[in-house]
């Protein structure tokens, strides 16, 4: 297995893993999260490419068999936080059939080694607390929680 720069020619074999965790994320959290069809997956992953945003696949026998998207995100001058250079991830999807076998440490290793190269403090992403398989991969790869986003759902019709 190699892990390289996505190409152009790499979104139809991207977009059935962003399809896994869309939809995922959907039918965990309705009231939050649209279903989201292969052209908007398509749309999405194009932008991120042209808008310098990294995209690195996981490759095996000519197949894409996982994908992680990050960008380099710079906080300065806020009121309450020191200026920091992080690493935030977008997405880090794995095959769902292939699972558990290193793909996602691989690509998590190599979004660690461009923060590194890049001199940035962190990598930081946000983890949906349903996601609980996604939650313990990204404690086994050192993450720690920082901050938790918490809701109450209102019925305006009661």
């Amino acid at each position: 297995m190699i892990i390289r720069n996505a190409k152009i020619n790499d979104i139809n074999q991207i977009i059935p893993l962003m399809l896994q965790v869309s939809e995922m994320h959907y039918s965990e959290r309705k009231d939050i999260f649209k279903e989201k069809g292969v052209e908007k997956i398509k749309l999405e992953l194009k932008g991120a490419l042209e808008n310098n945003e990294n995209i690195l696949v996981a490759e095996e026998n000519n197949n894409i068999v996982g994908v992680v998207i990050f960008k380099i995100k710079i906080v300065r001058e806020h009121i309450n936080l020191i200026d920091r250079k992080v690493i935030w991830i977008n997405e880090l999807v794995v095959d769902e059939k292939l699972r558990g076998k290193g793909i996602g440490t691989k690509l998590f290793n190599e979004t660690k080694k461009y923060a590194k190269n890049n001199k940035c403090d962190a990598v930081e992403l946000n983890c949906w607390e349903f996601n609980e398989k996604a939650l313990r991969f990204y404690e086994r790869c050192g993450m720690n929680t920082q901050r938790r986003i918490m809701d109450l759902k209102i019925n305006i019709y009661e």
